[in-house]
């Protein structure tokens, strides 16, 4: 009899939802995405923006354009082992996603006009670092409240 092996550990990586949630004469409303049916992992669930840190995320450029330090964002996150450049590069991921799935850009003092140039920026293909950069578009991360951390479960669907 053949012994099973433990399917070797997998590093989780840095990602970060937001969920978008708003006052209304109806009562909360909450942003969820429908994925495209061919996608090769959760085709066709509802989710709420987000994804993986990309390496911008944790440049300096980008760092500088948020209203709160790395240092406050880690405090914020709550998350011990985590250091300053991740936890504010979590936050950075977040908006990043939330306006790259759904055209809502969480900045600082942003006028409509300043936010559909970037849009516009977007998609032609500007990286979202540089569209900051180059529009000026400080980040508001103080809009966001962390509100819990999930590990996803170690399976051959998620090892993509």
């Amino acid at each position: 009899m053949q012994a099973i092996q433990p399917a070797p550990a997998v590093v989780p990586k840095a990602a970060a939802n937001l969920v978008l949630v708003r006052d209304s004469a109806a009562g909360p409303e909450v942003l969820m995405l429908k994925r495209h049916g061919l996608s090769d992992v959760l085709g066709e669930a509802h989710v709420f923006p987000g994804g993986k840190v990309d390496a911008g995320d944790i440049s300096d450029p980008v760092l500088a354009l948020l209203e709160e330090s790395p240092d406050v964002l880690r405090q914020r996150l709550g998350e011990a082992a985590c250091d300053e450049r991740t936890a504010a590069a979590m936050f950075v991921a977040a908006i990043r996603e939330a306006v790259e799935e759904s055209s809502i850009l969480v900045a600082l003092n942003a006028d409509a006009a300043q936010v559909e140039a970037g849009l516009a920026r977007l998609r032609a293909g500007t990286p979202f670092v540089q569209m900051l950069e180059d529009l000026r578009i400080p980040l508001a991360p103080s809009q966001l409240v962390p509100w819990s951390r999930w590990i996803t479960p170690n399976s051959p669907q998620m090892q993509r």
